[in-house]
């Protein structure tokens, strides 16, 4: 049984790595051992010629976690494109068998491990001899997936698309997180209805933009991160 969650988003810039903040603090004040993992880091920084993983060093940094940030990803790209196409640009070319195995020797090192992808949950890793996409390689690793979606206007049409294309690759949302949401809003609270009527995925929290804390029960934070993958439905 893992005890781990992949966080994929709808897109670019809906808040994948500070909503991961927000569950590994949750996850620490159990008084967890929490891991954090991002298999690919897009947008590197280039430190007198060295290049530093950006995401994880602000989650080492936010959430208190041991380790240098640039054992948590698997591949830097400096380029800030995707990841199929940073990786023709400077290579290496990204390997599924190099991802897994760095995913299982973060998995040994704690309690419960946060794995945040790329971008939204379709996106490419491979376009060349190899053709395969970041579900693929959430099914790869045996992970259900908490999606991550903006409350805003157009957030219907993403993630109902998101949640969809999941489950034609057999992965599992277990939950979406509203991010930006608005209490007095009545567009925000009426998507927050709609995506869970159209999709059937409950959403697990509304998080208001600059919030310092994940409005989820610690039970049922721990059942989604242990619970086996299985594709929604069977």
């Amino acid at each position: 049984m893992s005890k781990s969650i992949f966080i994929a988003g709808t897109g670019l810039y809906v808040g994948k790595t500070y909503i991961s903040s927000l569950l590994i603090k949750k996850l620490k004040q159990g008084g967890l051992n929490v891991g954090y993992y991002k298999p690919v880091q897009i947008g590197a920084v280039n430190l007198d010629g060295r290049l530093v993983a950006g995401d994880p060093f602000r989650i080492t940094k936010e959430c208190a976690l041991e380790g240098n940030p640039n054992s948590m990803s698997s591949y830097l790209y400096q380029s800030a494109v995707p990841p199929h196409l940073a990786s023709r640009v400077e290579g290496p070319p990204i390997e599924m068998e190099t991802i897994k195995k760095d995913f299982e020797k973060a998995l040994q090192n704690c309690d419960y491990l946060t794995v945040e992808g790329y971008g939204g949950v379709f996106c490419p890793f491979r376009r060349d001899e190899q053709n395969w996409f970041q579900t693929d390689l959430i099914k790869e690793l045996g992970l259900g997936v908490f999606l991550v979606s903006s409350a805003a206007l157009g957030t219907l049409n993403s993630t109902v698309l998101a949640v969809e294309h999941a489950r034609s690759k057999e992965v599992e949302v277990r939950g979406i997180i509203l991010n930006f949401f608005q209490e007095g809003s009545l567009l925000h609270k009426d998507n927050m209805k709609e995506i869970e009527d159209l999709t059937g995925v409950p959403v697990m929290a509304c998080v208001q933009r600059d919030s310092q804390e994940l409005n989820i029960p610690m039970g049922c934070l721990f059942s989604c991160y242990q619970k086996p993958n299985s594709p929604q439905g069977a």
